[in-house]
């Protein structure tokens, strides 16, 4: 019965110009074979028809043209070219393809690089140009990069301290990381000056000992 349907089918799109299923069905009805939408669409997949442009703007159904072994290839050549991995993702399959287009001339693509070469120049020179945070050391009175500098803190509570992170909430002023600076510093009461405030000699001892861990430190990592 499915050869003599099917036999049937290609029989009636060789006489008609049949473009929808349903045409095929009635078709098919008058011929006296009763079947199903379902069955047609299997039909239709299995003795491989296509559809065509005819006049009017209209389309029919008409037998594709069978697959061979060197269209085969010339796909699997096509895709080995272009797919350059494929990763399973759950349910999913990642291809990764050849993002060029290989039928871009020649000058599209050299336009393409050079458009991308300008892109990266331009970052490059803006990273060069971009301003560099300074700060004034209050014990040697130099402006310096503010990362090569040391912050002291002065915080809502009105704790003064040495803030090695620089992060820390609150006012600050600036030394350069070596103890001349500091002693500077201490020697002329700028650090009190800066903040408008006395600094007790127990906080000068404090920072003092935290200043010189920090160099040590420094200075054990470098060797």
């Amino acid at each position: 019965m499915k050869q003599k349907r099917q036999a049937k089918i290609l029989s009636i799109i060789e006489q008609y110009d049949i473009e929808t299923q349903d045409e095929l069905l009635e078709k098919l009805a008058e011929a006296g074979f009763t079947t199903t939408q379902a069955t047609i669409s299997r039909d239709i997949r299995e003795i491989n028809l296509t559809k065509v442009a005819v006049a009017g703007g209209r389309q029919k159904y008409t037998l594709g043209k069978s697959t061979n072994h060197e269209s085969i290839e010339s796909y699997r050549k096509v895709l080995s070219a272009g797919i350059l991995s494929m990763v399973p993702a759950e349910n999913l399959i990642v291809i990764k393809t050849v993002w060029q287009n290989s039928r871009q001339k020649p000058q599209q693509r050299l336009r393409r690089k050079q458009q991308k070469q300008k892109q990266v120049h331009r970052r490059r020179t803006a990273l060069k140009s971009k301003k560099v945070p300074m700060r004034l050391c209050v014990g040697c009175g130099t402006m310096q990069p503010k990362k090569d500098l040391i912050r002291v803190l002065k915080n809502a509570e009105g704790e003064i301290k040495l803030d090695f992170t620089g992060k820390q909430s609150g006012r600050g002023a600036y030394l350069c990381k070596n103890m001349d600076c500091f002693a500077a510093a201490k020697k002329g009461h700028r650090i009190e000056r800066s903040f408008g405030c006395r600094v007790s000699e127990e906080v000068y001892e404090e920072m003092e000992h935290a200043l010189q861990t920090e160099l040590a430190r420094d200075s054990e990592h470098l060797s």
